[in-house]
């Protein structure tokens, strides 16, 4: 019988598997500039957990739609994901996002009902929110900017020092460096100047 891989419990881990979450927290805890890819869904559940747990200040995050599912495997549905989050907002830890599409909500709901949404309201009325989260809707320009210079990729930036840069938006297959911080500061700038700056505020 096949385990299926959860990124979260080595239970579920092969060794080749086990060999790429310990790079990823080896690189992570060096700051390494090391460029490594990631193929599966459950890399990326796995890194984005990992930006959103060691932020120290800010993350920067274009998005497709924030899908809380990916390929079957939970993203930002997932409860550890979700839990990263919250630690982020309540350590005075900033949360920019602009979405490319709709958010990913059941028909009849809006935007405050994603996960992410609620983690802000819930901390909001408990008086814990120390951080904050804004997210954003594109502009049509922005995106055909993109197009334009043939870079219409999600991409997230942790603290303008590390980056994930997907390459297959379908497949959430990206590449990853905690120590790039040339390649960091040019996408948390064109994030800023193309993207955020002209997006449409939902929070």
């Amino acid at each position: 019988m096949t385990t299926t891989l959860d990124p979260f419990n080595p239970d579920t881990w092969s060794e080749e598997e086990k060999a790429y979450f310990e790079k990823v927290d080896t690189a992570l805890a060096q700051g390494a500039d090391l460029l490594f890819s990631n193929g599966r869904p459950q890399h990326a559940v796995y890194l984005i957990e990992k930006f959103f747990t060691h932020a120290k200040k800010e993350v920067r995050l274009f998005s497709g739609r924030l899908s809380r599912t990916v390929r079957g495997v939970e993203v930002y549905g997932n409860h550890r994901i979700a839990a990263a989050v919250e630690n982020l907002l309540t350590a005075n830890v900033k949360l920019q996002v602009v979405l490319q599409d709709d958010i990913d909500v059941d028909a009849g709901q809006t935007w405050v009902d994603h996960p992410l949404a609620r983690i802000e309201a819930r901390l909001k009325q408990a008086g814990k929110l120390s951080g904050s989260l804004d997210i954003r809707q594109s502009s049509p320009d922005s995106i055909r900017h993109l197009e334009e210079f043939s870079f219409l990729n999600h991409w997230m930036v942790m603290d303008r020092t590390a980056y994930r840069l997907e390459t297959n938006v379908r497949r959430a297959a990206a590449h990853v460096n905690f120590g790039d911080g040339k390649m960091a500061n040019m996408l948390a700038d064109i994030f800023d100047d193309v993207l955020f700056k002209s997006a449409k505020q939902l929070t």
